[in-house]
This record gives structure tokens, C-alpha cells and sequence, in this order.
């Protein structure tokens, strides 16, 4: 599917394999079912909605999933979100993740359904439970702003952030490390693995984070090369307080050294950023 193809109205997650949910049926082995997944990937998406309406029609949570994702672009159709709001919560209501975080979406926008803050974080809380690492992030977000202040907060909160990070959401695995370590609760090596992930992954923030961990000795040997390197490569993103951090980092560091630094970050980058510390 062309990038250029994809309406971006509303953020949504668009996978095209199977959808998280609690009651997995067969319809991913249906042939239909299988049809309209291959047409919706080769953008033929008015074959699409014609392979999922009948399924949708009978109940299957995934196809109603699907015609969602088709009228809330306007692929095969005209965007319709009215349209996409119903196959939506058909789908949540049964138990669909991915369907309950978007639903969640809609009542926060007031897009095909009446602004509603009360059910969009109902529906959110119930895509965290059902495993969707997105709405698990997000979840422990609204947490965090609740009351920062309050340990149960903090740590549901911490333990929303692990179920996330664990299944690889980049954005929690930033957040994780960099709270672990403001903490200190936690195993600091614990908080580093988890800054690692995110920045190997191009997480700005985590990137910084990691930079400044290593400036001043927090969770890992105090090494000034290392914390150029992950500020250099923050900063050549756009990251401005890497940059700024950089200029008085280097204050202290000698020529050879930033020199040694700078070498680092060129590896790192022919790496990928994968395994660079």
C-alpha cells in the first residue's frame, strides 16, 4: 500500500494481519476474509469493502474492523464517518482491541459519534486490557496527568508502561527507561536497556536521555564520548535540547575526544543504531 494512498484524518494503526482481540474467531481463514485483507494491501480497496460487508454483516468483528479502516480513509468509498463509527463499535463491542482504541479516538474528536471524554476513556481502558500496546501507552499517559503526585498512579501507570514496552511500542519504551531512572525504584541497568531500545528504534527523546545518562554517570559508567555520540545523533534529528547539550558537553571534552565521539556516532549510524553502546 502506497504511502501516498493514506488519508491521515485521524492517526490510526492500519495492520493489516490479524486485529488484537479477546474472541479471535476463524474468520482469518475464511477465504472472503482472506480476499479483502490481500485487495485492501494491493489498494484495491472497492473489492475490499465488497469482500468484508457480507462478513461484517454476519457479526465478524475483523471485517467490521476492516470497513472502519476503509470508510474512515475513504478508500473504496466515500469517507464516511457516521459509516465508520458504526462497523467500529460493532467491532469494539465484541471485544476487539484495535476497534476499541479507535472507537476510544472517535469520542475523544467527536468524529462520527457526539464528543463523549467519559466513553472515549472507556473504550481506551478497555484496548489496554485487551492488550494493545498503543492504548496501553496511552492509558498510562492519562494516569500520569491525573496526579503525578500519587504512588498508585505512578505505579499502575509503570506497570501500563512495562505491558506496552514489552510488546516493543517505542514510545512507552522511552518513557519506561527515563522513569525508572528519574526513580530510582528500579534496577538502573533495568532503565538504560529500555532507553536503548527506544533510541535504536530513532526515539529522539530516548536518544537525549541516553546522552545525558551517560554525561553524568546515571545507570552506567560516566562516559563523555558516549554522551556526545547520543547527542550528536539526537541533535542531527532536529532533538534542539541535544544540541544545546552538546555545545556545553563539548566544552569539556578535548579534541582528540570529540573527535573519538564523533567517530562513534558514524559507526553508530552505519550500524543503524543498533548495538552502539
Amino acid at each position: 500500500m502506497s504511502s501516498k494512498q493514506i488519508f491521515i484524518g485521524i492517526i490510526f494503526l492500519c495492520t493489516l494481519g490479524s486485529a488484537n482481540a479477546r474472541n479471535q474467531d476463524t474468520a482469518v481463514v475464511k477465504p472472503e476474509y482472506i480476499e479483502g485483507v490481500v485487495a485492501m494491501v494491493e489498494g484495491d480497496y472497492s473489492t475490499a469493502i465488497t469482500k468484508f460487508t457480507p462478513l461484517a454483516e454476519s457479526g465478524n468483528h475483523l471485517a467490521q474492523y476492516r470497513l472502519f479502516l476503509l470508510y474512515v480513509n475513504g478508500w473504496g468509498a466515500q469517507k464516511n464517518l457516521e459509516v465508520a463509527a458504526k462497523w467500529v463499535k460493532l467491532s469494539a463491542e465484541q471485544g476487539n482491541a484495535d476497534a476499541q482504541l479507535a472507537l476510544g479516538r472517535l469520542y475523544d474528536k467527536g468524529m462520527g459519534v457526539s464528543a463523549d471524554q467519559q466513553l472515549s476513556n472507556y473504550w481506551i481502558e478497555q484496548s489496554a486490557d485487551g492488550g494493545n500496546a498503543e492504548a496501553q501507552y496511552i492509558f498510562a499517559l492519562d494516569l500520569l496527568a491525573k496526579d503525578m503526585q500519587s504512588k498508585s498512579n505512578v505505579d499502575n501507570a509503570l506497570i501500563w508502561l512495562k505491558s506496552s514496552a514489552d510488546q516493543g511500542y517505542v514510545s512507552a519504551q522511552s518513557l519506561l527507561g527515563l522513569m525508572y531512572l528519574q526513580l530510582g525504584s528500579h534496577d538502573p541497568g533495568e532503565a538504560i536497556k529500555w532507553l536503548k531500545l527506544a533510541s535504536a528504534e530513532g526515539d529522539l527523546e530516548a536518544q537525549y536521555n541516553l546522552g545525558v545518562a551517560f554525561a553524568v554517570g546515571k545507570g552506567v559508567l560516566q562516559d563523555n564520548r558516549y554522551a556526545h555520540m547520543w547527542l550528536n545523533i539526537a541533535g542531527a534529528s532536529g532533538y534542539e535540547k541535544a544540541r544545546v547539550d552538546l555545545q556545553k558537553l563539548q566544552q569539556q571534552m578535548t579534541p582528540e575526544d570529540i573527535s573519538g565521539a564523533q567517530e562513534l556516532a558514524r559507526e553508530c549510524i552505519r550500524k543503524k543504531l543498533k548495538g552502539c553502546s
